[in-house]
């Protein structure tokens, strides 16, 4: 009886839940695709023979940096010298005919003046002066042919690259149109990042691309798909975004990209 004159202990309380509230917001959330792909040269041309003849020297070789305007190769340029000679040698006999037409020329005005000689006799010294002239002009115009063919014989760099290929080495003939070197370019580089056809959804042109290379592993680059080509294969059936990228310090046409 005692025990049920008892009050019955109040429990305790539960904790108190702590609630954050955040207002709901709407973002992108990026999703990765990652690739690997190739850096190439927008200008890689082969730098080709425009006078045929022997090399002489090749002061350029595979791998090489090259700045425009540094010499690659020379061409034995001993017969255009002789040739530069012998056209020097016509223009000076051409000349001294056409300095002497030149006193017939004026003998005859005098003596003409005076009738003393017919008319056609002044005209064909006139036409005689006027065809020597035209002769030194054509050799002056071969003369000018034969120093630029004497340039040609020291192969430049067009403009700043890497030698990609050394074709070439001394004691070589080589005629007009042969190959010597092939130049890729450092400026105007280009990267192809091959996907699976199923990434297709995700990509368009104009998407923002970030890469990295080995040779220059330390800061990603930031470009943008400019064209997106099919691939289609026995066994392939993938895309090929293409990123174009300009003056960039340690790339090179030929290394991976990420």
């Amino acid at each position: 009886a005692g025990a049920c004159g008892k009050k019955e202990e109040a429990k305790p309380a539960a904790p108190a839940t702590l609630v954050t509230l955040a207002q709901a917001q709407t973002k992108d959330l990026e999703v990765l695709e990652e690739t690997v792909g190739a850096v190439e040269s927008i200008v890689d041309p082969r730098i080709a023979a425009e006078v045929a003849g022997r090399i002489v020297r090749v002061p350029a070789g595979a791998g090489q940096e090259v700045r425009a305007g540094q010499l690659m190769a020379v061409i034995d340029a001993q017969d255009i010298e002789l040739a530069r000679r012998g056209s020097l040698a016509e223009i000076h006999r051409l000349e001294a005919l056409s300095s002497n037409q030149r006193r017939i020329v004026e003998r005859n005005r005098r003596l003409r003046q005076s009738n003393f000689i017919a008319q056609s006799v002044l005209d064909d010294s006139l036409a005689q002066e006027t065809a020597l002239e035209e002769q030194i002009s054509g050799a002056r115009a071969a003369l000018a042919r034969i120093d630029r063919d004497l340039q040609k014989t020291r192969v430049v760099a067009p403009f700043d690259g890497r030698v990609e290929t050394q074709i070439v080495i001394a004691g070589s003939y080589v005629k007009v149109g042969d190959p010597l070197f092939h130049l890729v370019a450092s400026r105007g580089l280009r990267v192809h990042l091959p996907f699976p056809e199923g990434a297709a959804p995700k990509l368009r042109v104009g998407q923002p691309v970030r890469l990295t290379t080995p040779t220059s592993p330390e800061q990603p680059v930031l470009g943008r798909i400019e064209d997106i080509k099919p691939m289609i294969g026995a066994a392939n059936r993938a895309l090929d975004a293409i990123v174009r990228v300009d003056n960039l310090p340690g790339w090179k046409p030929g290394a991976s990209v990420n």
